[in-house]
Parts: C-alpha cells; structure tokens; sequence
C-alpha cells in the first residue's frame, strides 16, 4: 500500500497509484494549487510518501521548495547491504539549480547516529563537515590582504602593538576563503 502527506494538510502531493506488486513504478507530483498560498509564497514545504508491505515500512520524504533561485532537488540515494556484507558502491549527485549560477555547500547528516556517510573529493565552495578538507591559514598583521605569498600561520602569533590582523585560507583544492580581520589593542 502506498499513501502520501504533507506536514501542512495541504494534499498537494499526489502518487498514481495506492498500491501495487513490487516491482513496480508509483509516479508522484505535486499540485501547486493545493500548497499553502496556492505556491505563490517562497519556503520549504515538506510531506512523505509511505510505502508498506506485510513485512516492512519505507517513508520517503518529499520536500518543495519555492524561491527566485534555488537548487533542483536531486533523486534520493539509497544503500542497501546485507548484514556485515560488503561496502556499498559510492553513489553521485548532480547538482544543478532552476535558474542562475549559484554556489552551494554539502553536509553528510545522519539522523540516528554513527558516521557512515561522507562526502569524498569535495572540492567545490568551501569545507564543510563530517568531510575535512585541506587548507592552508596565511595571514598579515599591517592590515593589508593576506595572499599564498603572506606568512603561513604555524602557531601563536607574538604581537608588540595593536595590530589589523587579516587571514585567509587556502584549500588544497586551491578554493580561498573569505578574508577575515581581527583588531588588536595592545596598551
């Protein structure tokens, strides 16, 4: 049996079929009209699909996001491995958007616990947890913009006056943070 909804009560999610002989294919949609303000409000509204047999329970979460620009949601990824089989094959996201060119982060979230998931090779806008990626601090302590050519900070920095400290790091993937200050006042 198949059933769908929405934390809103709005019905605007829809599957094609109540139930069905797995294999089998359920197609889903929304419909704009039933989401709150008829779709025409910018948020994040979500629902679920539920997916039960005699012998299990599946919910699969749907999200609807609403805005001037905003990351096209990806398909769902999905593990399944036997008890202490064999590690699953890494899996691949597109990540696209509706409209223009925007920058984005990703994070591996586990909702009840453990650290099985990772995000390997990331290396587009700016480290982001559980995954470490490699960076190197460079600072400057005149105020001026710190550059890969300024000192690489290894460990305390000693000062004798006040001071406009300014640091960046650089990624091993060659990404550069955002420059950040710091005044001191040393009297």
């Amino acid at each position: 049996m198949a059933s769908s909804a929405t934390a809103d009560g709005g019905q605007w999610l829809t599957l094609s079929s109540a139930s069905g002989v797995a294999p089998s294919n359920v197609t889903v949609s929304i419909n704009p009209a039933n989401l709150p303000s008829q779709g025409r409000v910018a948020g994040t509204y979500t629902g679920q699909i539920l997916l039960e047999s005699l012998s299990d329970i599946v919910t699969i979460p749907v999200t609807v996001t609403i805005g001037d620009s905003v990351i096209k949601q990806p398909a769902a990824l999905n593990f399944t491995m036997a008890y202490d089989g064999a590690t699953p094959s890494t899996q691949s996201l597109t990540v696209a958007s509706t409209d223009a060119v925007i920058g984005f982060y990703a994070s591996a979230i586990i909702a009840n616990g453990g650290n099985w998931l990772s995000i390997p090779n990331y290396n587009c806008c700016g480290p982001t947890t559980p995954y470490t990626i490699g960076a190197t601090v460079y600072y400057t302590t005149n105020g001026t913009t710190p550059t890969s050519s300024s000192t690489k900070y290894t460990g305390p920095i000693t000062l004798s006056a006040s001071s406009v400290l300014k640091f960046i790091a650089i990624g091993t993937n060659g990404v550069a943070s955002a420059v950040r200050s710091v005044t001191t006042t040393i009297q």
